[in-house]
């Protein structure tokens, strides 16, 4: 695989996370985001009680989205074999985080954005496996 195709692969998983994190960087949105996943929490049948968030916890959701954000756009608007490395193993390391609050059954949720960080972390470790040398 080409630099390009590393670069063109990593641009679009860079608009993935950004479309992903965006409502959870603006307030207001991040409330109905994390609405959103209450319910979805229920759905999947979560046996702790999802928790209430307070102004405060928005504003760290906020925070921490912002800066999911501000990566995302760092990756679309210039991605590199660099950042994709660290990128990458960012990922598996995030995904075991999340399969480990989900083993602990405070919710499901986290496993599902585990599969988005597993799937992504894979896609980028095969294209820059491909490349290497080139």
């Amino acid at each position: 695989m080409k630099e390009t195709k590393v670069s063109s692969l990593f641009r679009i998983v860079g608009i993935w996370d950004l479309v992903l994190t965006l409502p959870f960087a603006v307030p207001g949105l991040n409330a109905v985001m994390v609405a959103f996943l209450g319910r979805t929490h229920s759905m999947l049948g979560g046996k702790a009680e999802f928790p209430s968030f307070a102004p405060l916890h928005l504003f760290f959701v906020g925070l921490f989205g912002l800066m999911c954000v501000l990566w995302a756009v760092i990756r679309v608007h210039k991605p590199s074999r660099f950042l994709a490395v660290y990128d990458t193993a960012g990922r598996f390391v995030v995904a075991t985080f999340m399969i480990a609050t989900t083993l602990t059954g405070v919710s499901p949720v986290p496993a599902l954005f585990a599969v988005s960080e597993i799937g992504w972390g894979v896609a980028q470790s095969i294209a820059l496996a491909r490349s290497r040398g080139e």
